[in-house]
């Protein structure tokens, strides 16, 4: 494919990709000034980045030609960096995160153990309880008590008759905050458009995508697999978040963790005539 014909092919794929980016940044009153600026400084930060000399940083005016950003702003993006933060994810969704990652609230299978409440565990009980879970997570300040009314009054949690808590992770994850929201819409759009860009440009695979796709897909078919997703597809992101649990705990004292992100998603839309 000529080199015109690769740039076509990427503003066309560009224009695909954002249109539920945009969406977003629409629906929460981000104008294309701010999301311009936003670009400005990805595009230098991915400049030197992934595309140094000789592994030493790039000059201003490297950066400035690879990436069509005025020099001057590239000054200004490398001395103040990435001018936004993320905002740190809600109390909830730390929690199960907590919950769901950590051995010492896990079963030998590796699922999220119901938790005692420090004044209802068994006399001599070592286990872990719902009050050791939040200040682990949020530290000694939370308040367990605020916590986990506000969970079962959004029925994230229940108590169990024997006094235990059991939080509902599932639909904590399908109620989220919008900002929570957000946050997973960028990481797993993120992960899986880099699993790809990683595959098409080292020309190795790396990072493995597997991908069903149709074009003539009817609503019973679209419902039989959204079905199917439910089902196995969710049985089979269990076993490998059982796998991945279980590997936490090899890590050897100083070894860094690494990310790995493993996706089913399920998505139609009718086609533009």
């Amino acid at each position: 494919m000529e080199n015109s014909n690769i740039k076509q092919a990427a503003q066309a794929g560009l224009a695909r990709m954002l249109r539920p980016i945009v969406r977003v940044m629409i629906h929460v009153g981000l104008p294309l000034q701010e999301f311009v600026e936003i670009l400005k400084a990805v595009y230098v930060d991915v400049a030197q980045t992934h595309f140094t000399e000789g592994g030493r940083p790039a000059s201003d005016a490297k950066v400035a030609a690879q990436t069509g950003v005025h020099r001057k702003d590239v000054r200004r993006l490398r001395e103040t960096g990435m001018a936004w933060h993320a905002p740190e994810p809600s109390a909830l969704i730390q929690l199960g995160n907590q919950w769901g990652s950590s051995k010492t609230y896990l079963d030998a299978l590796g699922k999220r153990k119901p938790l005692w409440l420090v004044a209802d565990r068994p006399p001599g009980s070592s286990d872990a309880t719902f009050e050791d879970l939040v200040q682990e997570t949020l530290g000694t300040g939370a308040n367990a008590n605020e916590l986990l009314e506000g969970l079962l009054g959004n029925q994230m949690a229940e108590r169990l008759p024997d006094g235990r808590v059991f939080m509902d992770v599932t639909f904590l994850l399908r109620n989220p905050a919008l900002a929570d929201s957000i946050g997973m819409l960028a990481m797993i759009s993120h992960d899986a458009t880099a699993a790809v860009v990683e595959n098409v440009l080292s020309q190795k695979r790396i990072h493995r995508t597997y991908i069903s796709y149709s074009l003539a897909t009817t609503p019973t078919a679209i419902a039989q697999m959204q079905a199917f997703a439910d089902g196995e597809g969710h049985a089979i992101i269990d076993r490998l978040n059982d796998r991945l649990v279980d590997s936490q705990s090899r890590l050897r004292p100083g070894e860094q963790p690494t990310r790995i992100t493993c996706l089913l998603s399920v998505y139609s839309e009718n086609l533009r005539p």
